[in-house]
């Protein structure tokens, strides 16, 4: 029965190879056969040179099929030659559909425990595999007891701290994922994955300078969209949401439907007050989001735009009220002034005239002149 799972696991195994050679062929990969006859002359540790070969160039087809060859006819239990078969299966899982990366996981975590319980209980790396990938199923407890099975048995294995530290920053358990991070640095200062991982660490711990800092002196030739979301969080928390702007955009063009990137730039663009694209955003991707705070943006928004038509309305009335109490002060005003005017007139000719009555010439220019203004007209016939 034994014997009949194991083909049945190595011929899966094929398959997902089959798919990936196809893959790769496609993107431009070439696989250069090795006749069988050719390996049977060979002994298990010449076998796991070639298979390493290819494995070096890329051929990870001719590199699965010198594996199983090497395992099911020359040296089952073939430590080296097993780590190689899982790092194939690794260095191909993102080529898969996601729906099929479930059945890679359980492979690897399959063979990992055939070498615990074949080979060596404790081998380290063996542990280390079946923890990288219940971290990638998002089983983070049972991630956290296999890296440190893995590092009871070599302490320093840096594989395992790494992601030892990446389990306890998802789980926020900060202190631990400090105390592993400083190891990790101590081990290996210029590794710029553990770098990456302080970083990460400083913005968790809401040491937002701090983190800005470090990007601007150790991380600001990459180009990785985490640590720009990373340095976005740290921007838009120190609320100097331009900057934060500036960087999450970097991240959504590596990687533009990023749930986490599109989420924080909604609260970017609410808090800068650019409703129309925040709410453009949640209406393409958040339309029926659980996320409470992305629901309490767009409520905010929606009353925002209400607010926004009743001030209108209001304005509007108030410019009609003053443009038609205008007209009518305007006018009232003018006849007042022309009364006024005329009243003034009226009195000087009156004195003029009462002077000089006795000179009836110049009466009638007088009379001539006051009429002419009066009635608005060139001339006056009397």
């Amino acid at each position: 029965m034994k014997d009949t799972n194991k083909k049945l696991n190595v011929f899966k195994l094929m398959i997902i190879l089959f798919l990936v050679n196809f893959v790769l062929n496609f993107l431009g990969f070439r696989v250069l056969a090795i006749d069988i006859k050719e390996m049977e002359s060979k002994s298990d540790y010449e076998l796991y040179n070639i298979a390493a070969e290819y494995f070096n160039k890329g051929n990870d087809q001719e590199a699965f099929k010198v594996l199983k060859y090497l395992l099911e006819n020359k040296n089952p239990k073939n430590r080296e030659a097993l780590y190689l078969l899982i790092e194939i299966l690794i260095r191909n899982i993102n080529n898969f559909p996601e729906a099929k990366r479930k059945d890679i996981f359980y492979q690897i975590v399959e063979k990992a425990n055939w070498i615990n319980e074949n080979i060596d209980y404790y081998d380290y790396k063996a542990y280390y595999y079946k923890g990288w990938a219940f971290y990638n199923l998002g089983d983070l407890a049972t991630a956290e007891r296999n890296f440190k099975e893995s590092l009871k048995y070599y302490a320093n294995y840096l594989p395992s701290l790494y992601y030892l530290s990446k389990v306890y920053l998802d789980k926020n358990d900060l202190e631990n994922a400090s105390k592993i991070i400083e190891r990790i640095l101590n081990i290996q200062p210029s590794n710029i994955n553990f770098k990456k991982l302080y970083f990460e660490l400083l913005v968790k711990q809401n040491k937002f300078n701090e983190a800005i800092d470090y990007f601007n002196s150790e991380l600001s030739n990459l180009n990785d969209e985490n640590i720009y979301y990373l340095l976005s969080l740290s921007y838009y928390n120190k609320n100097e949401f331009s900057q934060a702007l500036n960087y999450i955009d970097k991240s959504l063009n590596i990687k533009p439907n990023d749930n986490d990137y599109l989420k924080l730039k909604v609260k970017i663009l609410f808090r800068l007050k650019d409703y129309k694209k925040a709410e453009e955003i949640i209406n393409n991707y958040f339309k029926d989001t659980t996320d409470e705070e992305i629901k309490n943006i767009y409520s905010n928004i929606q009353a925002i735009k209400k607010q926004r038509i009743y001030i209108l309305i209001a304005v509007l009335l108030g410019l009609l009220s003053v443009i038609i109490g205008g007209y009518f002060y305007s006018k009232s005003y003018k006849e007042s002034r022309y009364k006024k005017y005329l009243q003034e007139q009226k009195a000087s000719y009156i004195e003029k005239v009462s002077k000089k009555a006795e000179n009836l010439e110049l009466l009638t220019g007088f009379a001539y002149d006051f009429l002419a203004k009066f009635l608005e007209v060139p001339k006056i016939g009397i």
